[in-house]
């Protein structure tokens, strides 16, 4: 039987692998959603949670995807069924190159956000008090800013 188990894992190993290369292809697109929030706090722009631990988040999932074959037992479980699993990742190693492309480029779209909203900022900046006391004169002054704001 040890013959057949060897030949079904290798055909096992075969599709999980060719699946696995698909995974990493699109891990991008098919790893849980990570939320965050864009805050303005103490006069500047900050994600939460903090950037560097959404990065964190997003790397730790990828890291799970990439040990998945380690963890696969083949059938007959155990022994030298589990080896050629264990090496599905070393040989698909030229595939995850583009997958930590992808995530860099998906970590700077995300910078971007941060510099898109800058401008929505930009009254916390203003002394607001010696703004309205230089410009604000009359009523129409504050009758047109109203009527702006509408």
């Amino acid at each position: 039987c040890r013959l057949w188990l060897t030949h079904i894992n290798y055909q096992l190993y075969k599709a999980l692998e060719f699946q696995y290369r698909m995974g990493l292809e699109s891990l991008n697109e098919n790893l849980p959603e990570i939320s965050a929030d864009l805050i303005f706090r103490n006069q500047k722009m900050e994600f939460r949670p903090a950037f560097e631990a959404l990065k964190q988040k997003y790397f730790n999932e990828i890291q799970k995807f990439i040990t998945t074959p380690l963890r696969f037992q083949g059938v007959g479980g155990g022994g030298k069924a589990t080896e050629i699993f264990q090496k599905m990742p070393e040989n698909n190693a030229k595939h995850m190159h583009t997958v930590y492309l992808k995530a860099e480029e998906l970590f700077d779209q995300v910078r971007n956000v941060e510099t898109e909203y800058v401008e929505w900022t930009a009254l916390s900046n203003l002394d607001i008090q010696s703004h309205i006391e230089e410009h604000f004169k009359s009523v129409e002054d504050w009758e047109t800013n109203f009527a702006m704001l509408k």
